[in-house]
Order: C-alpha cells, then sequence, then structure tokens
C-alpha cells in the first residue's frame, strides 16, 4: 500500500532530530582531533628539529589550522539553522546504536596498538584478530582461531622467514 504525500509527511515530524549539542559534538569531532594532532606536532618538533627542515611541515600545519577554522565557521552556521528536538542524551543512545560495532573497531585497534609493545606482535595478533572478528560478530570458534592461526602462521613465513623481517617485540617476550 503507498503512502500519500502527506502520510510521508507525518512519518518524517515523527522521526526527531537529533540534539543541537549532540549534532556539534558529532560535526565538530574530527576537525577537533586534526587541530589537536597539528598542535602536537608542533610542540613535537618545535626546537627539536632544525627549522629549516619544518617550513613545509609547519606550512601544512597552517593550512590545517585554516582549514579547521573555516570548517568551524560553516559547521557553527549550520548548527545555529538546525531545529533540535531530542535531548542530547537520546540523540547519543540512538547513534551509539547504530555506531556501536564501528566504535567498537576502533576500541579494539587502539587497545591492539597498545598492547604491541607489552606482549609482542604475535600474542597481540591473536588477541586482536579474535576481538575483531567477535566484533564483526562471527561467533564460530573453530574459525575465529583457525583463521587467527593460518592468517599469523602466513605472516610469519612470509615476512619473517623469506623476507627477513622482524616484528615488534614486546616487553614480556
Amino acid at each position: 500500500m503507498a503512502m500519500t504525500q502527506s502520510e510521508e509527511d507525518e512519518a518524517a515530524e515523527e522521526e526527531s532530530a537529533p540534539s543541537t549539542a549532540f549534532v556539534a559534538l558529532v560535526r565538530l569531532a574530527f576537525p577537533t582531533a586534526v587541530l589537536l594532532l597539528a598542535v602536537l606536532y608542533v610542540e613535537n618538533t618545535y626546537g627539536r628539529i632544525g627549522t629549516d627542515n619544518l617550513y613545509y611541515p609547519y606550512f601544512i600545519v597552517a593550512m590545517i589550522f585554516l582549514f579547521v577554522i573555516s570548517v568551524y565557521v560553516s559547521e557553527i552556521k549550520h548548527l545555529y539553522n538546525h531545529g533540535a528536538e531530542d535531548e542530547f542524551i537520546e540523540s547519543l543512545k540512538k547513534s551509539y546504536s547504530e555506531w556501536k560495532r564501528s566504535i567498537g573497531f576502533v576500541i579494539a585497534g587502539a587497545a591492539y596498538l597498545s598492547m604491541i609493545n607489552v606482549l609482542g606482535f604475535f600474542i597481540s595478533s591473536f588477541l586482536g584478530m579474535i576481538v575483531i572478528m567477535l566484533i564483526g560478530g562471527l561467533r564460530d570458534p573453530k574459525m575465529i582461531v583457525g583463521g587467527t592461526i593460518t592468517t599469523l602462521v602466513l605472516v610469519y613465513v612470509l615476512f619473517i622467514t623469506i623476507m627477513g623481517m622482524n616484528p615488534p617485540e614486546g616487553m614480556l617476550i
């Protein structure tokens, strides 16, 4: 049964818009992270590397700064015209339910990268691959362990045995 235009309009009105604060948080998170990384780069290089070697990187940082300022101005104009209906917490809950798998991948990736220096490449990769497969929805233990071991054996043969590369070692191994 096809909906009439008025029924479609009513259905669209029932689906509420996220809160302005939530929209601001989401839309400004990436430019803020980029700006933070640029500032950290300047902090880590200023005085440690010769100024002659920093003209181009600092030019890029300046361009990033101008880009982020233009994004902020554009987003603030957009937010000013945003009509919010949901509360912030409700908007957060809706987005979390839509993005929880992606958020899990990011958290698992960050945990994996931080574990490499402690546990070593192979143990961290073994645990990280299992977690990634679980987050991705795979539940068959034989498939998870088999796929992980097969991948790590291939990595060992190709990169360590054939190419002679050394994987990162951790404090424990």
